[in-house]
Order: C-alpha cells, then sequence, then structure tokens
C-alpha cells in the first residue's frame, strides 16, 4: 500500500457521541479501500491482540478470519476498540476486573463512493476521541 504524500488512508467527515456511542461516517481514499496481509503484520506489531478481537463475520468468530482483506473501515473499528481498551482505566476500587468490554459495528454507506459508518461504544466520550485520534495517526503511519 504505498501512498502519494499526504494522502490519508481515511476521512473523517462526521463524528457524532450519543448514548454510550460514537458513530463516525468516513471516506475512505480509493488506494486505502482494503487491509493487506502486509499492513496488518505491521499493525499486529504494534496492536498483537487484534486478530483475537471478537468479530461478527461471515467466515469465523474473530477479527483473524477477515483482517486481511476486509475494508479499512472495518480495521479502524478494530483499532479504535484497542485505543480504548488501553486507555480506560479499569473502576475504582476493583481489585479483580477485566478491561472494559467495548463493541463496534462498520456498514457500507457506498461502497461505490467509498463511504462507510462506523458505530463504537465507549466508557468516557474524551477517551473515545483520543482513541480515534490515535487510530488514525497509527493508521496513516501503517499505510505509508
Amino acid at each position: 500500500m504505498k501512498s502519494a504524500v499526504g494522502a490519508e488512508p481515511v476521512k473523517v467527515e462526521k463524528v457524532q457521541f450519543g448514548a454510550g456511542r460514537m458513530t463516525l461516517v468516513v471516506q475512505l481514499a480509493a488506494a486505502f479501500e482494503s487491509t493487506t496481509p502486509q499492513l496488518i503484520a505491521r499493525l499486529c506489531e504494534r496492536y498483537p491482540e487484534l486478530p483475537h478481537h471478537a468479530c461478527v463475520n461471515e467466515v469465523g468468530p474473530t477479527f483473524a478470519a477477515v483482517m486481511n482483506h476486509t475494508s479499512i473501515a472495518h480495521l479502524l473499528e478494530h483499532l479504535i476498540i484497542t485505543e480504548q481498551t488501553r486507555q480506560t482505566p479499569p473502576p475504582s476500587g476493583s481489585a479483580n476486573v477485566q478491561e472494559p468490554l467495548f463493541c463496534g459495528a462498520t456498514t457500507w454507506i457506498s461502497r461505490e463512493q467509498r463511504r462507510a459508518r462506523i458505530e463504537v461504544s465507549f466508557a468516557d466520550d474524551l477517551i473515545a476521541l483520543e482513541a480515534l485520534h490515535n487510530a488514525l495517526a497509527v493508521l496513516a503511519a501503517a499505510c505509508c
């Protein structure tokens, strides 16, 4: 996935916060519609948990089943979830608490126009916004 200088793989057109859910409308660059095994390998160095995400898809029960050939929007959903999981502290006073569970969904608004809707749950809107920012930066760096 080689990019033109300054080309971004994803343009965020809209961010909206609702009851526990962040909704994005994104536009994918033509050169960055789908993942490749090389891109995923670079991202898994930073996010080794990525293949193990639960993921409802037509191939298998985890993101690993589709991650080498899915849309960049779907990948961004999983990167945002990973960033949130890493940034969200467990509830105070809890000795043995699992990491917060975040979920998401990605759907095409128009596949022909490469526009998608990404919805991701959140516990804290500021952490979710920072997770989005970090995920976009990591994705842009990995695509170059």
